[in-house]
């Protein structure tokens, strides 16, 4: 069976089920439209298939970690133009020093895999020379979900420790020392990858994220495995602030659908993310 939004209504997981069913039940201006309706329906049967455990190997694939195609290939002539000679020298040797601690993930050729792993170790390069905060040297993908990812220099690295690290840079550009004790909203943020970082770099900063199922499910499992030791406001249906107020304000990491937005207070928030997520509104 499906629901008016085109999601299948027996998730599976209760959690999921929840969250879908509430989405159901908000205005239709916060339903997903075709475009999110369709990869929620597929990510809901990638979950399904291969677990929440390894999503950064299923779902993650329609976030923002490229493998095949247009967007990829487009990256890769980008940074291969932007390395010099002498920095391509000494990408080779570091990736001919840990060729033997990083595994070739079974859908990739070998062929494919040694493309793969030149490719991250390139992003790597070039992200470093952009990373004032130094955060590369800091931190690490870390192994849960089961990542795409390669051991150099001694760290793991992926796309998304790369990217999140970009970005979190221009955020902070953008927002100096403020960040220290930002509240800070994303607006489909996926796995949570971003808000990830600025919880590490950011102790004093409280998350709030919002998005629709599976992603929200995601972010939420994905999160509060990675700061246990937080307060986090794990999603729940509330008609009003006042049912929540205290443990929402208390919270460094809250999960919200869109509709619930309109809850808050107007002062709920000094910063708004959003990445690759309004493709449809451009």
């Amino acid at each position: 069976m499906k629901s008016e939004l085109g999601a299948v209504t027996q998730a599976g997981d209760p959690e999921i089920q929840l969250m879908l069913t509430e989405l159901a039940k908000s205005p239709p201006v916060y339903h997903p439209s075709n475009f999110w309706d369709h990869f929620l329906n597929l990510h809901l049967q990638q979950l399904s298939e291969d677990g929440i455990e390894n999503f950064k190997r299923t779902v993650n694939q329609y976030y923002f970690n490229w493998t095949v195609g247009p967007h990829f290939d487009c990256q890769w002539q980008y940074l291969q133009a932007h390395t010099s000679i002498a920095k391509r020298l000494d990408i080779w040797l570091n990736i001919q020093l840990s060729r033997s601690d990083s595994e070739r993930h079974p859908w990739f050729t070998e062929h494919q895999w040694q493309s793969y792993r030149a490719f991250l170790a390139y992003l790597w390069e070039f992200v470093s020379t952009r990373d004032k905060l130094d955060l590369l040297r800091q931190v690490e993908e870390p192994l849960l979900g089961s990542p795409l990812s390669i051991l150099y220099k001694g760290r793991r690295i992926s796309q998304d420790i790369c990217n999140s690290t970009l970005e979190l840079n221009g955020l902070a550009e953008g927002m100096g020392t403020s960040l220290e004790k930002a509240k800070v909203l994303e607006i489909g943020g996926g796995y949570g990858r971003v808000a990830d970082l600025i919880l590490l770099r950011y102790p004093g900063a409280q998350i709030t994220m919002v998005d629709i199922p599976p992603a929200l499910k995601i972010c939420q499992w994905y999160l509060s495995e990675r700061h246990s030791d937080r307060k986090i406001f794990k999603f729940r249906p509330f008609s009003d602030f006042s049912e929540v107020e205290s443990e929402f304000n208390n919270a460094s990491i809250r999960f919200l659908l869109p509709s619930q937005l309109e809850l808050l207070p107007n002062d709920s928030f000094s910063a708004c993310i959003n990445i690759s997520s309004f493709h449809e509104m451009i």
